[in-house]
């Protein structure tokens, strides 16, 4: 998980042609939605059974569940995204 409470500036070139830009949106959809199930599993671990390398990336559960809400909603605005380029 690279985004670790950092907000994603996502632009696109002016450049792309319309299916470019769903391949994109779709693609970072996707690279979201893993990181999500990253997220989700880590959650579902005891604070205590996490690694070393687990806490130092991630601090605990409560900044876990902040990056989580991050992602989500740049999820849900890539999502819309999606849904306006294909009308």
């Amino acid at each position: 998980m690279d985004s670790f409470l950092v907000e994603r500036r996502w632009t696109l070139p002016a450049s792309l042609s319309s299916i470019q830009i769903m391949e994109q949106i779709t693609t970072e959809i996707n690279k979201i939605t893993a990181e999500l199930d990253d997220i989700k599993k880590l959650l579902g671990k005891n604070y205590e059974d996490w690694t070393l390398k687990e806490k130092q990336m991630f601090g605990d559960h409560e900044q876990l569940r902040e990056e989580k809400t991050l992602l989500l909603k740049q999820k849900t605005i890539l999502m819309q995204r999606e849904q306006n380029q294909g009308t």
